[in-house]
């Protein structure tokens, strides 16, 4: 998935929680990839494979106790976003998890800008 993809290039260019931010700097500054970059937000990645962590604060905050999980299109407007799990809206390209949005064609146009940018630099002009 997309997702777990730009979790891991996201602990590559700043380590695991912002463990390694200022000895990555340098890479980041090579690809000119910076702090607002969408690759660096792991909070939704965290949110999505481990939602089963988030269960216990759900049970204590949703009044409706309506769980709401992997809906494709759905509206939910309607709904308090606590019971919103992991929904996808395909016209926004938008993940959404507990009112927390993603817009994943962002991330995937953040890819492929820096792609050429790392392959220069691994391979130069001998592509």
């Amino acid at each position: 998935m997309i997702l777990v993809s730009a979790g891991n290039i996201s602990k590559a260019l700043w380590g695991q929680s912002g463990r390694y931010e200022r000895e990555r700097q340098p890479l980041r500054d090579t690809i000119k990839v910076n702090d607002s970059s969408p690759l660096k937000i792991l909070n939704m990645r965290n949110d999505w494979e481990h939602f089963d962590e988030r269960i216990d604060e759900w049970w204590l905050k949703s009044e409706s106790r309506m769980f709401y999980d992997r809906n494709v299109g759905f509206n939910f407007s309607d709904r308090s976003p606590i019971d919103i799990f992991r929904n996808w809206d395909p016209e926004k390209q938008e993940l959404v998890f507990w009112g927390k949005k993603l817009n994943i064609k962002e991330i995937v146009c953040e890819i492929e800008r820096i792609m050429p940018l790392l392959e220069n630099e691994c391979f130069g002009d001998s592509m």
